[in-house]
């Protein structure tokens, strides 16, 4: 088909990619999106390796839908994996954040963090998320936030950029 990365069996689809380095020597590439599984229907965030960011190899699924009751039960997708800033391996590459999309049963949208030493095996940081819709039923995002995006500053600190869904579906 062309395509660098092809769903797997019981995938309909493999999509919005992000690729970083993890390591100079040897070189490594990991590569994460998210894939909905044709039986369940639900959305899992997966990761896929590569030497040279033209052959990729699945690792399978690194971070899938929470407990009954989450913020994240019913989906995880859309994502944005950083250095986390923290670790005490910075300079060797090791030591991950991933900030990402998680919808509840209702499919309202918020976003979690969850924290990973290798890029691969991802923990939830909590089981509550991160940023919540607005408690204002007429916000500009009181019915979902989602799609992330962190931007690391040169001062430390850093700024989420994220999509916000009134209640009316509007964004």
């Amino acid at each position: 088909s062309g395509a660098l990365l092809e769903p797997l069996d019981g995938q309909t689809f493999v999509g919005w990619p992000q690729v970083e380095q993890t390591s100079e020597s040897p070189e490594e590439w990991l590569l994460w999106y998210h894939a909905r599984d044709e039986k369940d229907g639900q959305v899992a965030i997966g990761a896929a390796a590569s030497a040279n960011c033209i052959e990729w190899e699945h690792r399978g699924y690194c971070l899938t839908p929470g407990a009954a009751g989450a913020f994240d039960e019913a989906s995880v997708s859309a994502r944005c994996v950083v250095r986390d800033p923290a670790s005490p391996a910075r300079g060797s590459g090791k030591g991950w954040l991933m900030y990402y999309e998680g919808s509840d049963a209702d499919g309202r949208a918020a976003i979690g963090l969850a924290r990973s030493g290798d890029g691969l095996v991802w923990e939830r940081a909590s089981a509550s998320p991160v940023l919540e819709p607005s408690a204002e039923p007429s916000a500009w995002d009181g019915g979902g936030v989602m799609t992330p995006w962190v931007v690391p500053l040169d001062d430390g600190s850093a700024r989420m950029y994220y999509v916000g869904r009134a209640l009316s579906g509007a964004r």
